[in-house]
């Protein structure tokens, strides 16, 4: 019986887990999205409307809200990498090593055939 209630202590910490990540990337899309959307009437979405400045049509306003959505989108995906980092840096890291450790095995192997 304790260790039935162990799996489901451990499936609900998760489920929170992916259900945080998942959180995270809605919103880098979600901000993506709307920083798009916003453009003067009539006007496809872009991601440069700085360039046009200068046209009459973009207002302070439609400025001001592009770079509000912008700095949502960095806040948000800074918190992303940050908690991916925090949660599975271990993990990540002993993979990284370990790929680059056989890169570097097989470079080793590939120089002493050529010789």
């Amino acid at each position: 019986m304790k260790s039935f209630f162990k799996k489901i202590y451990a499936l609900r910490w998760k489920i929170l887990n992916y259900a945080i990540i998942l959180i995270f990337i809605y919103q880098v899309i979600y901000s993506i999205y709307v920083f798009m959307q916003v453009v003067p009437p009539g006007w496809p979405p872009t991601m440069s409307l700085g360039a046009r400045v200068n046209d009459p049509a973009v207002t302070m306003d439609i400025l001001t809200k592009r770079r509000m959505y912008a700095i949502e989108l960095w806040v948000s995906a800074g918190a992303l990498i940050v908690y991916v980092g925090i949660v599975y840096g271990k993990k990540l890291g002993e993979r990284i090593s370990e790929a680059l450790k056989n890169e570097k095995e097989a470079l080793v192997k590939e120089i002493d055939k050529r010789d």
